[in-house]
């Protein structure tokens, strides 16, 4: 079965030593919930009613994803001991069987008209997803899930997170300056085209920086760049709507002045340190 995947998107760090790192991971979907107990990281995933039936049938039939561990039946919460090699062959075999009886499943409530948010939620058990999380403190989630105790495929995860982080060599900013995932240098000349009295470039990078970020609700961004009034247009969609959709504005942040000459925003989050960009959006954004 697929292990875990992460690479890091941005990796930034304050004048005050805090470190502030954007990871793009891809993991079993099943392990969602068990990530979205951490609260001190802000997270964007991928939308089981966002990506088309049909595509989610063909992976599940063709690529399906399912435990890496295969644990024997015991007391508690933790299978320490794997099956013997036969049955976790014959298990994997009825795995497999399983994604396959689902994927036909699956397709027969398409055909009969059932919208996606119905028919894809009986393929999840054999699915991915895609999640992009951003944070300061990382110590209680790799404390907790790079523990013996953790589920296998949860350690997983961790590790793949941490072995990322471990390789990438965060870039100072100060105040002022912006951590913005997704962005690259042309895309400022690019904003530059677009910027005008009451929306500098600054302004505009933000914004593509945040319709990018929520992108991975129904497909991972990979760097293809669109028309960049298509993307400005997904960032209008999003926080204009009512009630507006935020989350994407809470992976960029500015370095926070507090602690090294005595003045501090008062914008907290759970960013330590760092000014998250969401608190910072107009009042009509971000309703309380």
């Amino acid at each position: 079965m697929h292990r875990a995947q992460a690479k890091v998107i941005l990796d930034s760090i304050s004048p005050e030593g805090i470190r502030l790192t954007t990871v793009q991971v891809r993991f079993w979907r099943p392990m969602l919930p068990e990530l979205n107990t951490h609260r001190a990281i802000s997270k964007n995933a991928g939308s089981s009613r966002a990506r088309p039936s049909k595509a989610i049938i063909d992976q599940v039939r063709n690529d399906p994803w399912g435990p890496i561990h295969w644990g024997k039946n015991q007391a508690g919460m933790q299978a320490r001991d794997e099956l013997d090699q036969y049955w976790k062959d014959s298990s994997i075999c009825h795995w497999l069987n399983s994604a396959n009886h689902a994927a036909s499943q699956a397709e027969k409530l398409l055909n009969n008209g059932a919208h996606k948010q119905i028919v894809n939620r009986l393929l999840e058990p054999f699915t991915y997803v895609d999640v992009l999380l951003t944070a300061t403190d990382w110590a209680n989630f790799f404390a907790l899930r790079l523990h013996e105790d953790a589920q296998p495929e949860m350690q997983d995860l961790a590790q793949a997170i941490k072995s990322a982080m471990d390789a990438s060599d965060p870039k100072l900013l100060q105040t002022g300056e912006w951590h913005l995932p997704y962005i690259e240098a042309d895309d400022y000349e690019r904003a530059g085209f677009h910027s005008n009295t009451k929306c500098g470039r600054l302004e505009i990078i933000k914004r593509l920086s945040v319709s990018r970020c929520a992108k991975i609700s129904y497909t991972a961004f990979d760097g293809t760049v669109e028309p960049i009034e298509k993307e400005l247009d997904r960032y209008r969609r999003l926080m204009e709507s009512q009630p507006c959709h935020s989350s994407p504005a809470e992976h960029q942040a500015t370095p926070d002045r507090i602690g090294y000459d005595g003045w501090e925003s008062g914008l907290t989050s759970n960013l330590r340190g760092w000014i998250q960009l969401r608190k910072t959006l107009p009042n009509e954004y971000v309703p309380g």
